[in-house]
């Protein structure tokens, strides 16, 4: 017979198995059976021999004996050593407490790194219980990759797919991978009695041309490397995701040399008709300013005041924006964000310092567009003061309201 030597929580059913039976036995566990020596034995072959012609001496097992002994040899035929056999894995998987979030409040831009779902991944057996030692060594999904292999790819992933979009896919737009790895509770990246908790992030690349507000169904399929997955296919993870096409946007501004001059620096997304304000992003960041030659060039170029431009921010040279003022401005100073806009305000030169100078918004790739008809590229205004470059005539002009 064989008795199972196993890990705890296991169920062998039966405990034993008798010399040739048919018994169907279950294992109730991921893990390996071991068997001691003399689990696998034959007692009554040599019965014609026994008890005087061989050994017998079954407590130690030396009937298994295969050198001679006082002329005789082991009465038993069977395995000597102790020796382990399995595998057993897993029957499948059950995603259960399944959440998404958008990157940005109430949506996520396309190209952005990006939005997440969250779920809870257990490893089941054909009973309906979970495998508690699927953990270690024994669990064969990797968990930090984000993986969009299929079940009937043979590659172990999380199986991550678009299954539907609202209202349709726009040209170039798929989901992909983010350069954020997946994390895993319970605790970091490691199975804890069959079950771990995935965060998950993923980014649906930028469309072709600007496509209005679209939303995404997301499904998971997770299959490891001996290919457990899931019973009934896909999991449903995120229910129509939001996702924007975005730009940040630049006007030109001028004004007198003696006064504060704000200069309009937006989020932008195309609503499927014109570009509008993002008033929800409140969350775009690591945005900086550089001064550059304006465009057009004005003739003869004017850029005595490149040396005294400055934007309000926190008051450091550099500052948030990277061309701050040495003092902070008391309001609207250059921000994060916030409803859409960056309260781009610039200092006043001062008297004698006139001039055009080009600005340019060093953003995030999602964010740039193509402003020159050549490709996306970063935002670019110009900032005058104290002089009108579109008309020779005119020295200074100012509206009143």
């Amino acid at each position: 017979s064989l008795t199972s030597f196993k890990p705890d929580n296991t169920v062998l059913t039966p405990t034993a198995v008798l010399a040739n039976s048919t018994t169907t036995m279950s294992y109730s566990d991921v893990g390996y059976v071991s068997a001691s020596a003399g689990a696998f034995r034959d007692d009554s072959f040599t019965s014609i021999d026994q008890p005087n012609d061989c050994i017998s001496s079954i407590g130690a097992d030396a009937n298994l004996a295969v050198s001679l002994s006082g002329n005789k040899y082991g009465c038993s035929i069977g395995n000597q050593s102790a020796i382990t056999f399995g595998r057993f894995i897993p029957d499948h998987f059950v995603i259960s407490s399944s959440s998404a979030s958008p990157s940005c409040n109430t949506f996520s831009y396309f190209g952005q790194d990006g939005f997440t779902t969250s779920f809870t991944l257990s490893a089941f057996n054909s009973s309906g219980s979970q495998t508690n030692n699927y953990t270690g060594s024994w669990a064969h999904l990797p968990l930090t990759a984000w993986g969009e292999a299929p079940a009937s790819s043979g590659s172990p992933g999380y199986g991550f797919a678009a299954t539907s979009w609202l209202p349709l896919q726009p040209s170039g737009a798929s989901l992909a991978a983010s350069a954020t790895n997946p994390t895993a509770t319970n605790p970091t990246d490691t199975w804890f009695n069959g079950s771990v908790t995935i965060m998950a992030t993923h980014q649906v690349s930028r469309p072709t041309s600007p496509t209005a507000p679209t939303s995404l169904n997301l499904t998971a399929l997770p299959v490891d490397s001996d290919g457990v997955t899931l019973p009934s296919g896909p999991a449903n993870i995120a229910t129509a995701m939001p996702l924007d096409y975005g730009r940040i946007a630049m006007q030109n501004a001028s004004g007198s040399e003696l006064l504060d001059l704000p200069m309009p620096m937006t989020a932008q997304y195309w609503n499927g008709t014109a570009w509008v304000t993002n008033t929800a992003d409140s969350c775009t960041t690591g945005i900086t300013l550089t001064k550059s030659t304006p465009n057009p060039n004005p003739n003869p170029v004017t850029s005595q005041i490149s040396s005294v431009l400055c934007a309000y921010d926190t008051g450091v040279s550099s500052g948030l924006s990277g061309i701050g003022c040495a003092n902070a401005g008391t309001t609207n100073k250059f921000s994060n964000a916030v409803l859409g806009n960056f309260n781009l305000n610039l200092k006043a030169p001062g008297s004698g310092n006139t001039g055009t100078m080009g600005i340019t918004a060093t953003v995030p790739s999602y964010l740039q567009y193509n402003w020159t008809g050549s490709g996306n590229s970063n935002p670019t205004a110009n900032v005058t003061f104290g002089i009108y470059t579109g008309n020779p005539n005119f020295i200074y002009l100012r509206e009143l309201y």
